[in-house]
């Protein structure tokens, strides 16, 4: 498996109310688990939606998903079970705690 090597900077917002702060949160974990997506599939982010599927709509294989997984987990320093079922984009960013 190769190395993850994409570049990312988390939300260094400051924000009054914790909600915002989540939010923002929330919203940079899914461009950060897009960008992952779209440097492992060489695919366009303008493809990558919740329920779109990595082996039917993006034509990956599984060493593409376990890559993606691995990304994943070095981008947020996260452990995912190997369990944990993967197959759509929204799948991996419900992995992130």
């Amino acid at each position: 498996m190769s190395e993850c090597t994409h570049d990312c900077s988390s939300c260094g917002a400051s924000c009054s109310s914790r909600q915002n702060v989540i939010e923002k949160e929330k919203l940079n974990d899914r461009s950060s688990v897009k960008k992952v997506i779209v440097e492992v599939l060489l695919c366009d982010e303008s493809e990558l939606f919740p329920e779109t599927t990595f082996t039917g709509d993006l034509g990956a294989d599984s060493l593409d998903v376990v890559d993606i997984v691995s990304c994943v987990e070095e981008e947020f320093g996260i452990k995912i079970p190997i369990i944990s079922p993967v197959s759509t984009v929204g799948d991996v960013i419900n992995l992130i705690p």
